[in-house]
C-alpha cells in the first residue's frame, strides 16, 4: 500500500510540473503596471534588440590599410559603416580611397568610385591593380539623388548572387555634388529675400544653396545608413577642409556639411599638409610631401580616437607604407628610439647611428621595415 501511495504522489508531482508555467524573467520583482507594459511590448522589444546585436556586435569584414601607421591608428577599414576622409588639397585623400578600393578587390569584393573630381588616373590605377578589373566600376554622376539611387542598385545587383563579399562605395568628393533644385524654387526663394528690407547679396544666395544641399544630404543619409548596415557595405566620402574666419580660439578647421557628417560617420580621418620632400637638401625639385593624419572619430571597440601618424607621399611612387611608423610606435611605447652601436669601416670599431629598441634587441633604423614584417605583433591593436 505504501509503495502505491508513493508512486501516486510522484505521478501527481510530475503532472503539476507539466501544468505549471515557468515565471517570465522580465515580470519578476516589478509592479503590476510595469508587468503589463512589458507583456504588451515584449515581442517588439525582442525583435529590436536582436537586430541591434546583429549589426553592432559583429563586424562583417575588415580591410587593411596599405600604410602601416594608418592601420595602427584605425585598426583597419571595417565593413557596414559610413567613413569620411577630409583634409586640404593635395594631401592624398583620393589616393588613400583608391588604395582601399584596391584592397577590397584583392579580398574578392567590389568597388564603385564616383569620380566627380576626375582624380582617377590610369597610371595610378594600373599601379594599384584597379585598371582592367571587372570588379571595379566608375561613374561621374554629380546629382546627389541620382548617385545614391545608382549606388543602391549597384549593391542590390551584387547581393543577389553574393551576400557576404566586401563592397566599398567611394565618392570623390562632397563639394561638387549637386541637388535637384529647379529654377522656380530658386526664383521663389530670391523673391522672399528681396521682399525683406535687407539687401540681397551673392553671399545670401550661396548660403541658401549650401543649406539646401546639406539638408538634402541629411535626408538621404537617414535611409542610406540603415541600407549600408543591412547590406554590409562601406560608404566612403571624401571632403575638403577649410579655415573659418574670425575665430580667435579653438580649431579653425572645418569641412563642408560638418555638423551633419560628424554624427553619421563611424570613422573620420583628418589630413594636414607637412613639409615638402626633396631628393637632397639643396635641390629645388619637389618629389613628394609629408602628410599628418589624425583619427578624430572611431567606433572601433579597441581603438582610442585622436591617435596621429605621419605619411610620405611620393608623387611617382605613392604612399610609402612604413613612413612615420617608427615615431608612432615610439609615442605608443611599443619601441624606443635611441642611438645604437653598429660596426664601423675600421676593424674592431663601432659608430653610433639612429636606431630603436624592442625588448632586448637594439637595431638601426635601416633594418626597421624588415623587422616589422618579421614581427607583426608590433602592429597589433593597442589596448
Amino acid at each position: 500500500m505504501e509503495k502505491k501511495s508513493s508512486e501516486k504522489l510522484k505521478l501527481k508531482r510530475k503532472k503539476e510540473k507539466k501544468t505549471k508555467k515557468e515565471p517570465e524573467l522580465a515580470v519578476v520583482a516589478v509592479s503590476k503596471a510595469e508587468a503589463a507594459i512589458l507583456k504588451s511590448l515584449k515581442s517588439e522589444f525582442e525583435v529590436k534588440t536582436s537586430k541591434i546585436k546583429k549589426f553592432a556586435d559583429e563586424i562583417p569584414w575588415t580591410l587593411d590599410f596599405f600604410h602601416k601607421g594608418l592601420q595602427f591608428i584605425t585598426g583597419g577599414f571595417p565593413g557596414g559603416i559610413f567613413a569620411e576622409i577630409h583634409g586640404p588639397s593635395q594631401c592624398g585623400k583620393s589616393y588613400v580611397m583608391m588604395e582601399i578600393g584596391a584592397a577590397c578587390i584583392k579580398a574578392g569584393g567590389w568597388y564603385l568610385q564616383a569620380d566627380i573630381e576626375r582624380a582617377y588616373k590610369k597610371r595610378i590605377g594600373t599601379k594599384l591593380g584597379l585598371e582592367g578589373q571587372t570588379r571595379f566600376a566608375k561613374t561621374k554622376e554629380r546629382n546627389m539623388q541620382k548617385l545614391f539611387k545608382m549606388m543602391q542598385k549597384f549593391v542590390l545587383k551584387i547581393r543577389k548572387y553574393d551576400k557576404d563579399c566586401p563592397i566599398v562605395l567611394g565618392v570623390d568628393s562632397f563639394n561638387p555634388l549637386q541637388i535637384n533644385e529647379t529654377m522656380k524654387e530658386l526664383e521663389a526663394e530670391m523673391k522672399k529675400l528681396e521682399s525683406t528690407d535687407a539687401k540681397v547679396t551673392a553671399k545670401d544666395v550661396k548660403g541658401y544653396s549650401a543649406m539646401r544641399k546639406n539638408a538634402a544630404f541629411s535626408d538621404l543619409m537617414r535611409d542610406f545608413i540603415q541600407f549600408i548596415e543591412e547590406q554590409k557595405v562601406t560608404f566612403l566620402l571624401l571632403n575638403q577642409s577649410r579655415t573659418k574666419h574670425g575665430i580667435m580660439f579653438g580649431d579653425k578647421r572645418t569641412t563642408n556639411c560638418d555638423d551633419i557628417i560628424q554624427f553619421y560617420a563611424s570613422l573620420r580621418l583628418r589630413g594636414s599638409l607637412g613639409a615638402k620632400i626633396k631628393p637632397t637638401k639643396d635641390s629645388k625639385k619637389i618629389i613628394g610631401r609629408k602628410v599628418y593624419w589624425e583619427c578624430t572619430k572611431s567606433r572601433h571597440p579597441d581603438i582610442q580616437p585622436f591617435m596621429k601618424t605621419e605619411t610620405e607621399i611620393i608623387y611617382k611612387e605613392g604612399i610609402r607604407p612604413y613612413s612615420g611608423l617608427a615615431d608612432l610606435l615610439n609615442v605608443e611605447e611599443v619601441i624606443k628610439l635611441m642611438n645604437v652601436d653598429v660596426p664601423a669601416a675600421k676593424k674592431n670599431t663601432t659608430k653610433k647611428v639612429k636606431g630603436f629598441k624592442h625588448g632586448k634587441k637594439k637595431l638601426p633604423l635601416t633594418e626597421f621595415n624588415d623587422y616589422v614584417d618579421a614581427n607583426p605583433v608590433l602592429l597589433e591593436i593597442p589596448e
